[in-house]
Parts: C-alpha cells; structure tokens; sequence
C-alpha cells in the first residue's frame, strides 16, 4: 500500500512511523474512532476455551458438610475447598474424595497450595521454614494450629502432600 501511494520501493520502516502513517489515513478516512474502539476491546477482553473441573461443586459441598468451617482457624468466611493432594496429581476418584480436601480460609489456603504449610498425622500444623517468621506473624499462623477435625482417611493424602508439595 506504501509502495503504491509513495510510488516509491520501501525497504524499512519503522513500527511508529507505520502506526502514524496508518492512523493518519484512517484519521482522512474517518475511521480512526473504529480503531480506538477495537483497541480498547483487544485491551480489555479475549475469548477463551475453559476446562471446567467437573465434580468441583460437589467437592467444595461435600467439604462444606464435613467441616462446615476452616478446618483450622474455625473462621466462616471466604473458604477454599483446597485439595491436599492437588487435583493435577489425583486419580478421578481422587479429585472427588472428601478427605482428600480440607476447607481453609484464603491465607492458610495459599499457604497449604504452595507448600508452606502442611500436617503431620495427628493434625498438627507443619510450617515450612522458607514462610519466614515476618510472613507468618503477618498472617497469623503459628505452631500451635492443627486441625480441627482428623480422620485417618486423610493420612494418605497428607503424606503425599508432605512428600510432594510441602518445602
């Protein structure tokens, strides 16, 4: 299109010097509005493909049963039905098993996920020496946790947990 308005061969151009050059064609075109409106959309918006974890609301209703609070702190609010032996590693059966979840409050949750934090076998928490004493002040955890309720269902998943994603 250059080559043909500036009846000339173009060789090298730049990406700013294209984008002026393109915009005030568009600007004489009247059409400028239509890429602001397109870029703003491309900013703003994607479309997506989404695997849904099926079974996931039955999970989090089944943990909501069992222990109806945080399994640590007793706290009712913004709970995450977190898998113990993570979703990507468990067998089907695995991933709908209750007692391969616990129901914890957003920063144990975190913690539990990324490896910080785990539970020996009598339900006593386990802190991962790399949280660090500020962190884990600042968040409320000390050695003293457990959880409140434990069964022995859930001594399998535990110690994949503690041998697989506990620091």
């Amino acid at each position: 299109m250059l080559a043909e308005l500036l009846n000339t061969e173009v060789t090298l151009l730049d990406a700013h010097s294209f984008a002026w050059i393109l915009s005030s064609q568009m600007e004489k075109e009247g059409k400028l509005g239509d890429l602001v409106e397109v870029q703003e959309n491309l900013a703003t918006e994607r479309e997506s493909k989404v695997k849904t974890r099926v079974g996931q609301e039955k999970f989090r209703s089944d943990l909501q049963d069992y222990w109806s609070v945080c399994a640590v702190t007793g706290c009712s609010k913004l709970l995450t039905a977190s898998h113990i032996k993570p979703w990507a590693k468990s067998s089907p059966s695995e991933r709908l098993d209750p007692f391969n979840g616990l129901l914890l409050s957003p920063a144990l949750d975190q913690c539990f996920d990324a490896g910080y934090i785990s539970f020996d076998n009598d339900g006593e928490i386990m802190i991962s020496p790399q949280l660090g004493d500020q962190s884990r002040e600042a968040m409320g955890i000390d050695a003293s946790m457990k959880l409140a309720t434990f069964d022995n269902r859930h001594k399998e998943y535990l110690d994949y947990h503690r041998k697989h994603v506990f620091k």
